[in-house]
């Protein structure tokens, strides 16, 4: 399971994302350019901080701002 509520301003944009969908499968991400497909990868990757939020996978939890969780990508 991927359950995820993050909020992330990259200047005039701002994406908001709340999901939640079975991990196992394909779970495909679509939109027109600039709707934010990219920044939501990057944030479920890790490669980017989320300014709030948190996302979990499969029961662990990667980021939440509130407990002050921030798992490096790379574990």
């Amino acid at each position: 399971m991927i359950d995820l509520s993050v909020r992330k301003s990259l200047g005039a944009f701002q994406l908001a994302a709340d999901l939640t969908c079975a991990s196992d499968g394909i779970t495909a991400i679509f939109g027109r350019s600039g709707a934010g497909k990219s920044t939501l990868i990057n944030l479920i990757a890790g490669l980017m901080r989320p300014d709030s939020g948190h996302i979990t996978i499969e029961g662990r939890q990667l980021f939440d701002s509130q407990k002050k969780i921030d798992i490096a990508p790379d574990k």
